[in-house]
């Protein structure tokens, strides 16, 4: 439970095994990343939503990465999905229909300036790319996995 104070800057309750500064890190502006906090409100609010014999329709859900960050893949208003940076940013407009297969790996290694090869439009990477006039395969992380088939096509 938190207890209240001026200022805010003392931490003041170990919660959920977080010490909390103020209200706000008590869901996550502090030690847990943005998406975490997002999906512990959103579990709280179904929580007492249940408890009221409610049900909780049109939340938002969120892919976290390991780190707390929102994941490279999520669900737009419009039920596509897109790629984001980690702060929940859409990224340059990938995006699919149904994102089925979607990893946006080339997408945010792109936003981040790293890859000079080709990206699909949602956000993963070409199997198939050219460096000058040699084709060669990637692997979903941009890897170097074989020279194209002569079929020119990167299936096993």
């Amino acid at each position: 439970m938190l207890v209240p104070m001026r200022g805010g800057c003392a931490p003041r309750a170990l919660t959920g095994g977080v010490w909390a500064a103020d209200r706000a890190e008590a869901v996550g502006e502090g030690y847990r990343r943005r998406c975490d906090s997002q999906m512990e409100a959103r579990a709280r609010i179904m929580e007492v939503m249940e408890a009221h014999g409610t049900l909780a329709y049109g939340l938002p859900y969120y892919d976290c990465d390991l780190d707390g960050s929102f994941g490279p893949v999520q669900d737009a208003d419009n039920g596509a999905r897109f790629c984001a940076r980690k702060n929940n940013t859409m990224i340059k407009g990938y995006m699919d229909a149904d994102g089925t297969d979607m990893n946006c790996n080339c997408a945010r290694d792109e936003d981040r300036e790293k890859p000079q090869k080709v990206c699909l439009g949602n956000g993963n990477y070409n199997p198939k790319q050219k460096d000058g006039e040699d084709p060669f395969c990637v692997d979903q992380d941009g890897y170097f996995t074989k020279k194209v088939n002569s079929d020119n096509s990167c299936t096993s």
